[in-house]
């Protein structure tokens, strides 16, 4: 989708086209009959509640892979396709971006899970800005960990961020601050430091 929004869309408007990024022929709304839904410039947002795990999490017989499944986040790809323009950058900031996730390596890592999900609705990330505090051999991150199709995107710092609005280290300020209101971003959290 991002590629044929900015190749000018072809012969659909990109009313037209977006609507193909629709989890459900009626829209995100169909998927929520209590209409607990939140609508943001960004798309509808589900409410987000504790303990922020699957929904299986909490059902007798608790395995880890219920623990770490995401398939249960909706997101509103047809609204961020709707704010997509032709010069718009698409760009993920993973912070807290482990690959070795809780050492489970029979698991998929988190942000490579939200990233198919994406790729699945027709969005790649021209940058994906990836900051973790836990030391890496950067040789194992690119040979071991990271999927060779996010190479040429795929911008590793292998050092915490900082909540400090003067700081180098806060992403916010240093990198996110660099791109205009019509780019795609994307923000993923997951960090064990409460007071950023």
């Amino acid at each position: 989708l991002v590629e044929t929004v900015r190749s000018g869309g072809g012969s659909l408007d990109q009313k037209e086209l977006c609507k193909a990024a629709r989890p459900h022929p009626d829209g995100i709304q169909a998927l929520f009959p209590s209409k607990q839904l939140s609508f943001t410039p960004a798309g509808y947002v589900e409410p987000l509640l504790t303990p922020m795990r699957h929904p299986k999490f909490c059902t007798k017989g608790v395995n880890l892979h219920n623990l770490l499944r995401m398939d249960y986040l909706v997101h509103d790809f047809e609204q961020m396709c709707l704010n997509l323009k032709p010069h718009s950058k698409s760009i993920l900031v993973d912070m807290g971006a482990s690959l070795e996730f809780h050492g489970q390596s029979r698991f998929e890592p988190p942000i490579v899970t939200l990233l198919n999900s994406f790729e699945k609705f027709g969005f790649h990330f021209d940058h994906i800005y990836a900051s973790e505090v836990k030391t890496f051999d950067s040789k194992k991150v690119f040979e071991d960990l990271l999927p060779e199709k996010y190479f040429a995107s795929y911008h590793w710092m292998n050092t915490g961020v900082s909540a400090d609005k003067e700081s180098k280290l806060n992403i916010l300020r240093s990198i996110v601050s660099k791109f205009g209101e019509d780019d795609f971003i994307v923000a993923k959290l997951d960090i064990e430091t409460p007071q950023l």
